[in-house]
């Protein structure tokens, strides 16, 4: 059921903006949207109707920006009677706001109803730190967690701004997943929006207001202020990780990393028999990190790394640094400038003995399904391409450019919805427009939700069946994250297993 999905005691500070497709500005929305930032809600919600208003009707998305602010102002009601305006009219994208802000007003009946009539403990105290002499306590502190899950969580995301869309599908995740527990059980959620509060501010407001968990902030930078401020106060899983350093206690750090994703594939790599191959990074920062941990792995496992390129994020055309990649092993598609003078022959069979046996392609979707083919153009012979998982896009319905391509992938992702199949049908339906693209950061929020539970009541060990793969904690408070092995096969990612022993070496000529 679309609504049902999303039912569940939530209170939303500073919940996200409604996109305007084609409203003209005038003075009552500039207004509005002066009231939004200064956090006066129902005045916002006021404004919005007014300007809604048409002769012959109501604007669809200026009428759910008014239903929005009104849910804010925690007036479920007038949020309802706004969107009763526009439903039948709402299509596309409006019609999946439809559906979302109507879950949203179930949820915040839920929790005025709750309020009422079971109202919420005292946060369990926290013991407090070793005495000097006292042996330190693993870095996330681990044996000293409460037992039990939290009955009070806070999400720190940043639902405004640049990166409004990644936190808005983690933030829906982790309440699809707060639902898929019995209602007696499931914690109070409070949402916190760091692109309009601050991380810092928000975190203390969070504290402040009892939470017993906090789950956040999502930007690395965000994580790297709050570290940088000192101690946490409460059990505290952030959505990134930063390297190095030991972490403070009660932080435990969980991300979609695709450092450790080329990681896993150098060790795919060398558990699939192969010995020699060639790499192409994108040159920025998510490039050199992406290098920088595929490099460091391989050479943990023996492998060669015979060459590595950098070519121009964007490019289309990916000769040069393929062929500075290959060698003598490329231009095999090359067409002779003198017909007169034909190129010389190339032995497929010699030159798979001796050149590279794979290629490890860090890139997002668009880029990987234009360097694959123009990799095969290149060479004389077919060898195993490699990627992360942004390689692939989970949404795509087939990519044929990408049809033998090895990657690490989601389980939910992989086997189609497996482990929360309400989500994944809402996501295929009803919210198909919002959704594309982002079918992983619902999983991770998922999983985000799940853990807080698990961190509490079993921190000292536990294994999770999560959606974004299976989740360990180590001693340092990192959730360990691994996922299945997927291959590119008729256009469409199949189970890989866990690995696949390379074809038997080529013998030269005269070997038996």
């Amino acid at each position: 059921m679309v609504v049902a999905i999303l039912v569940a005691a939530v209170i939303c500070v500073a919940p996200p903006s409604v996109p305007i497709a084609h409203a003209a500005r005038s003075d009552d929305i500039a207004a509005a949207e002066a009231h939004v930032v200064a956090g006066r809600h129902a005045e916002a919600a006021r404004l919005y109707e007014q300007a809604a208003k048409r002769l012959f009707g109501w604007d669809v998305d200026i009428a759910l920006l008014a239903a929005r602010e009104y849910l804010a102002a925690g007036a479920p009601d007038d949020a309802e009677r706004m969107i009763g305006r526009v439903a039948r009219r709402a299509r596309g994208e409006d019609a999946a706001q439809v559906a979302k802000l109507r879950a949203e007003i179930a949820m915040a009946r839920q929790a005025r109803e709750s309020a009422t009539t079971a109202p919420l403990p005292p946060a369990e105290p926290l013991p407090g730190p070793p005495a000097p002499m006292e042996p330190a306590a693993p870095a996330p502190g681990p044996a000293m967690l409460p037992s039990g899950a939290p009955r009070a969580v806070a999400l720190l995301l940043p639902l405004t701004g640049r990166y409004r869309t990644a936190g808005t599908a983690v933030r829906d995740g982790f309440i699809a997943a707060c639902l898929a527990d019995a209602a007696d059980v499931r914690p109070r959620v409070a949402i916190y929006d760091t692109a309009t509060n601050g991380v810092v501010a928000s975190y203390q407001q969070a504290v402040a207001d009892g939470a017993q968990f906090v789950v956040g902030p999502l930007m690395k930078d965000e994580l790297a202020v709050l570290v940088a401020g000192g101690q946490f106060p409460v059990p505290t899983l952030a959505l990134n990780t930063l390297a190095g350093g030991v972490p403070p206690a009660f932080l435990f750090q969980f991300s979609l990393d695709p450092a450790e994703e080329a990681r896993a594939v150098a060790r795919r790599i060398a558990a699939d028999g192969h010995l020699r191959g060639i790499a192409l990074f994108p040159e920025n920062d998510w490039g050199r990190r992406v290098h920088d941990a595929f490099d460091e792995e391989l050479g943990n496992t023996g492998v060669v790394l015979t060459a590595a390129q950098f070519y121009e994020p964007g490019a289309r055309d990916f000769a040069a640094p393929l062929r500075a990649a290959l060698g003598r092993f490329g231009g095999a598609g090359d067409r002779p400038v003198d017909k007169s003078k034909p190129l010389p022959k190339r032995d497929p069979l010699i030159e798979a003995r001796e050149g590279p046996q794979f290629a490890f392609v860090a890139a997002n979707a668009a880029t990987a399904r234009a360097i694959k083919p123009q990799l095969r153009f290149q060479m004389t012979y077919p060898m195993t391409v490699y990627a992360t998982s942004d390689a692939w896009e989970a949404s795509s319905r087939a990519a044929s450019d990408l049809e033998g391509l090895v990657y690490p992938e989601m389980p939910w992702v992989l086997y189609a919805g497996q482990g929360a199949t309400e989500l994944w049908d809402l996501l295929h339906g009803a919210w198909s427009e919002v959704g594309r693209g982002r079918l992983r950061m619902y999983a991770f929020g998922y999983d985000a939700f799940r853990l807080t539970g698990e961190l509490r009541s079993a921190a000292r060990s536990f294994g999770l069946d999560g959606l974004t793969g299976e989740l360990d904690v180590a001693s340092d408070g990192r959730v360990v994250r691994r996922m299945e092995w997927a291959s590119v096969q008729g256009g469409r990612p199949l189970a890989a297993g866990p690995s696949a022993p390379m074809p038997a070496p080529i013998p030269a000529p005269g070997e038996p």
